[in-house]
């Protein structure tokens, strides 16, 4: 087996200087908090379209209990303000439907 000196600058065949930090800001594959806020806003929304639009609890007991606890912890992504107005909303919601929530 030959060796290429100049491609095979370490045990696992990679130049150091291809190698990207291990939690370098420039790795594509590390997502900043907006992109996670961004996809936490579209989930949170989507919940509250569905308690909106229901006449009565759409979930079972079970499925309300976790719904809850996603929404509030899927609204920990976003700034205060709109995290807070967001989990009055969905209490307000839930109130009216009859949905057991806890007091963040």
């Amino acid at each position: 087996m030959r060796i290429d000196s100049q491609r095979q600058d370490d045990l696992f065949g990679l130049a150091q200087s291809a190698e990207p930090e291990l939690f370098s800001e420039r790795d594509p594959h590390l997502w900043p908090r907006e992109r996670y806020a961004v996809m936490a806003r579209s989930r949170l929304g989507q919940v509250l379209a569905t308690l909106r639009s229901a006449g009565a609890n759409p979930w079972t007991e079970k499925q309300a209990g976790t719904e809850t606890v996603l929404f509030r912890q899927m609204s920990l992504w976003l700034e205060e303000a709109e995290r807070d107005g967001l989990r009055h909303e969905f209490r307000q919601l839930c109130l009216g439907l009859n949905i057991s929530v806890e007091r963040d």
